[in-house]
């Protein structure tokens, strides 16, 4: 599809479409397009032969038939190599879904589900959180800017679909029932994951604007309070499918998933720093900033899934206390000049525009 709404903008209508058509070669397994690439192979070959005869006929076969001979083509070994490649990869790809029928039902039908339920946010929840913003007196810019950093978590969730499904369905990865049901209950755990978010931002986040607001000097404590908060669900998210992931047997599928998952946390993590940057106070922060960096560079190894693991569900309230530290940092009277004067300018520049 491609019926998006306007809401839709640009980069998610890409991402969308892409989706779409990576779903689709994915689970196309179907002869047409390798049938199609024979058939023209065939035609080549056919124009090449009527070319020799030609050329056998001609008062300069020599030299006619030296030109062709020249030409460059691929050889007949390596032709007919590709050639059953394609077919073989078509034929397993036949032969893995017949052994998961109702699994690769169940991606198609999520798939819909997930960009249904992403075009609805982008239309219906943006409109009843701009309503209540209004009626709480927020101002445009602020909603703006608001439902933006709400849409690009949503957006990053949304990316976080295809690999992992694309992953499970490929030949030797997870092949019986009760690993597929793993996967199926990452998915489940990463649209609670979503339902969760939505809930912060329509329950808790214009609160902690309007907290944050009443004082100048912590618009920066505003942003981290945000993402303490944000973090806290994700650490809640990730130390859940880490539990599920034990469920794997081979301890390959465990460190995949693993990693893909901290993809996620990963995201929260730069916000921090891109906060810290956006107001020049890097440097200020730069003991506990080393910390949450350590939190970030969190990976996961063959070797040392088990203590990653425990690292990853620490990892939250080592956060937490780091936040705090740099959140009363800001809001002492050393930094409270600067970021009210930079709040200051900002709103005047905003007015004069």
């Amino acid at each position: 599809r491609n019926d998006y709404a306007e809401s839709i903008d640009g980069e998610e209508r890409y991402m969308l479409c892409h989706r779409q058509e990576l779903f689709a070669d994915v689970f196309s397994a179907e002869f047409s397009e390798v049938s199609a690439r024979i058939y023209g192979i065939k035609r080549q070959a056919s124009d090449l032969m009527s070319r020799v005869c030609r050329a056998n006929s001609s008062d300069n076969a020599l030299s006619d038939l030296a030109v062709i001979e020249k030409e460059d083509r691929v050889s007949f070994e390596f032709l007919a190599e590709s050639t059953a490649n394609e077919v073989k990869e078509v034929l397993l790809r036949i032969e893995r879904y017949e052994k998961i029928p109702d699994y690769v039902k169940q991606c198609v039908e999520i798939w819909q589900t997930w960009t249904n339920e992403y075009c609805a946010f982008k239309v219906s929840k943006k409109a009843a959180f701009e309503k209540k913003c209004k009626s709480k007196g927020v101002k445009a810019e602020v909603v703006k800017e608001l439902f933006f950093e709400w849409n690009q978590i949503r957006y990053m969730i949304e990316t976080m679909l295809f690999p992992i499904i694309n992953y499970s369905v490929r030949e030797g990865a997870l092949d019986n029932q009760s690993q597929i049901e793993v996967i199926l209950s990452i998915i489940s755990r990463l649209e609670s994951y979503k339902e969760d978010i939505d809930a912060f931002y329509e329950k808790k986040r214009i609160s902690i604007y309007e907290e944050e607001d009443k004082r100048a000097s912590s618009v920066v404590a505003e942003k981290l309070r945000c993402c303490q908060d944000l973090y806290d669900l994700t650490v809640v998210m990730l130390t859940d499918v880490m539990d599920i992931i034990e469920q794997c047997s081979e301890l390959e599928d465990r460190v995949y998933i693993s990693n893909w998952i901290m993809g996620i946390q990963k995201v929260f993590i730069e916000e921090i720093v891109q906060v810290l940057a956006f107001y020049k106070l890097l440097e200020e922060c730069k003991v506990p900033l080393e910390r949450i960096m350590e939190i970030m560079g969190i990976s996961i190894s063959p070797s040392q899934f088990g203590e990653s693991k425990d690292k990853i569900k620490n990892s939250g309230n080592y956060l937490k206390e780091f936040l705090s530290e740099i959140i009363a940092l800001f809001e002492s009277t050393a930094y409270e000049r600067i970021i009210r004067d930079d709040y200051v300018a900002r709103e005047g520049n905003r007015i004069m525009s």
